[in-house]
């Protein structure tokens, strides 16, 4: 027999596995008609399962961000929610509220008067913590700088030579009062001349470049700035009944030789500091490792650093004891830990640091998700930025990764309270329940 259109669906259904009993025995024998009859009225409830199935995943959507106060714009495209229709329109009036309320509790007017004072300033002006980050640039150090390379949480590292910069902030910070000019190199080759002036009780300081006529536009001058990326997040300490909210913690993630935890060796390592749901970039790191041995092509078609950039680089035992640092009273956090702590185990190991913690404190994302979505089958990490609305930016770098996971913890914290999971005890106990993801984590070496 033929397919025979159904009408629900306007789609060819072939029935002969139906009627030869080879589908669904229970259907074999019965008349065309009644046949029809039934595959319509099921063709009619499979796409009501799908539409009410569709609309819940929306809900859900919606209530996780109301819990988690992330509200990333409508769309299809990386950092976005797909939604549609009445579920659209209720997220953007959840949006605007929350947006009103954050600009109450921020003084958002008088960031804008600062914010049009220095935005009329000729200067291209960065500010920039003492990593290197960027927390202010105005519309001239954008067009001198590279727009895509320097914007408020990067590192002015993606336009400027790192070594030269990273002295130039030592000296700052080391002088304390006065100004220092020196000369950078940009990478495409510009030699550029900046005066640095400390920030008062400050790990940072200010960059001022004299910029061209043609750099400076008074029409479209603006100014990003986010100057809480100086602070310092409080003393470490926790213990099992600490509350998620409260929790001191390091985001951490590693780029390597390769996946073999025994074998294979630490290339860079980058982290930030966290306290509940709050990041603090000021306290992050991001090291290159010489590996003292050549890098795989397969590693570097993955995370671009290559043999020559990590030649001038310390080895593992010099950057390791950083690391502990960091991690010192802090819950050590990251997408697939366990992979990261056996690498950074198996360093120490190498190189004979004898105070490296055994066993140091750590709760996996990977595993966190998988315990409050048991329906997903991918649990990267861009695809659960991607379900949490975060936007993924430095991937496969070190640092990049550990902030968006930073981002992704923080939007857990709430979700995970909502399923009655408030402290560190009971959060292990919660990743626990991933056994699917435990075992092959397990398999894997870690």
């Amino acid at each position: 027999m033929a397919a025979i259109a159904c009408a629900v669906t306007g789609a060819a259904i072939d029935l002969s596995g139906f009627l030869s009993g080879r589908g669904f025995p229970v259907l074999a024998g019965m008349p065309i008609g009644p046949l029809v009859t039934v595959l319509g009225t099921l063709g009619v409830g499979w796409i009501a399962f799908i539409l009410v199935d569709g609309h819940f995943d929306e809900i859900e959507k919606l209530r996780a961000a109301a819990l988690t106060g992330r509200f990333p714009p409508v769309g299809t495209g990386p950092g976005t929610l797909e939604l549609g229709g009445e579920t659209a329109r209720l997220y953007e009036v959840m949006r605007l509220r929350e947006e009103r309320m954050r600009a109450a509790m921020s003084g958002a007017a008088h960031d804008a008067r600062l914010s049009a004072v220095l935005a009329s300033v000729d200067e291209a002006i960065v500010v920039v913590t003492g990593t290197g980050q960027v927390s202010l640039v105005n519309s001239p150090a954008k067009a001198l700088l590279g727009a895509d390379a320097v914007g408020v949480g990067t590192s002015v590292f993606a336009a400027l030579y790192r070594h030269e910069v990273s002295a130039a902030l030592t000296e700052v910070r080391m002088a304390k009062t006065g100004k220092l000019t020196r000369r950078f190199g940009h990478l495409d080759g510009r030699i550029l001349t900046c005066t640095l002036s400390p920030l008062p009780g400050e790990d940072g300081a200010v960059l001022r470049f004299d910029c061209p006529d043609a750099m400076r536009n008074a029409e479209t001058a603006e100014i990003d700035l986010d100057l809480d990326l100086h602070d310092r997040p409080p003393e470490g300490g926790y213990d099992e009944e600490t509350l998620l909210e409260v929790l001191p913690a390091l985001v951490y993630d590693s780029e390597t030789t390769g996946l073999d935890v025994v074998q294979d060796s630490l290339l860079a390592a980058g982290g930030v500091r966290m306290q509940g749901r709050r990041v603090y970039r000021a306290a992050c790191f991001d090291l290159l490792v010489n590996p003292g041995r050549p890098i795989p092509p397969r590693s570097t078609a993955i995370h671009g650093i290559t043999d020559a950039m990590v030649a001038q680089a310390p080895g593992p035992r010099a950057v390791l004891p950083r690391i502990r640092d960091a991690m010192t009273g802090c819950v050590l956090i990251g997408h697939n830990i366990g992979f990261d702590a056996a690498i950074l185990q198996a360093e120490a190991g190498r190189t004979q640091l004898d105070d490296w913690p055994a066993d140091p404190d750590r709760l996996c994302t990977l595993q966190l998700s998988a315990a409050l979505w048991p329906e997903m089958t991918d649990l990267n990490l861009d695809t659960i930025a991607a379900r949490l609305g975060v936007d993924v930016r430095g991937r496969h770098t070190a640092l990049g990764d550990a902030l968006v996971t930073a981002e992704i913890w923080a939007c857990l914290i709430p979700l995970l309270a909502d399923a009655g999971v408030r402290t560190l005890a009971q959060a292990r106990a919660f990743a626990a329940g991933a056994r699917r993801v435990r075992k092959l984590q397990q398999a894997a070496g870690w």
